[in-house]
């Protein structure tokens, strides 16, 4: 399977943040990693973006993407993930 890791930095002070973002590794099956937003590694994320300061994060490879479109682009994460799955299980399946 492809190898689709993201990193979603979340309010770890908002409650729906919080069970939002352990929704979203759950259905990614652990490959969107959840990192609170006050920690260093969002800091230094801020650092380099820093009109986005305190907003959602969601770092998928080079990709950025910031605010509101996290959350369109967390199920596009889920979707592709899931995909993979499934193709990878069909291709095991017609070798039976």
């Amino acid at each position: 399977m492809k190898n689709i890791r993201a990193t979603l930095f979340y309010k770890s002070y908002c409650p729906p943040c919080q069970w939002m973002s352990k929704l979203a590794v759950i259905l990614s099956l652990g490959s969107i990693k959840r990192v609170p937003i006050e920690g260093e590694a969002a800091n230094r994320l801020y650092e380099k973006y820093e009109e986005h300061q305190g907003q959602l994060i969601l770092v998928k490879g080079n990709r950025v993407t910031f605010g509101r479109l996290v959350f369109a682009e967390i199920p596009r994460t889920i979707i592709i993930v899931w995909w993979h799955l499934i193709r990878a299980f069909l291709r095991i399946n017609t070798f039976k």
